[in-house]
């Protein structure tokens, strides 16, 4: 009886619809959009030829307007979740004693993780 509610269960919760998940040349094209990244990023994150990368990033309108961007030594974004986190600390002397707050950020995935010290 179990497995059959179980079955039963599985059925009723699957999605009426799922859609499509766009290339990856398309999933390149669409962050850049969003995020404009370098062609580099784009090549490692999507897995995509640099000459693909080089291709999103010329045909982007906004970034034509744009002088380059940070050296190859700056990378503002992880390129993988928990690999680039960006730290903070500051006094908040209406904590009390434990007036210190600590903010870390991973910039990949957004995640933020903040305590009092």
């Amino acid at each position: 009886f179990c497995t059959e509610g179980n079955a039963e269960a599985d059925r009723l919760t699957q999605p009426v619809f799922v859609s499509p998940v766009p290339n990856l040349w398309q999933q390149a094209r669409l962050s850049h959009e969003f995020f404009h990244q370098t062609a580099k990023v784009l090549q490692k994150q999507f897995k995509i030829s640099i000459s693909e990368a080089n291709a999103v990033v010329q045909a982007c309108p906004d970034c034509q307007h744009v002088a380059k961007g940070p050296t190859a030594a700056v990378n503002p974004r992880g390129l993988a979740a928990l690999q680039l986190w960006q730290t903070d600390i500051t006094h908040v002397a209406e904590f009390g004693r434990l007036r210190c707050v600590h903010v870390s950020v991973d910039t990949f995935s957004m995640a933020m993780c903040a305590t009092a010290l």
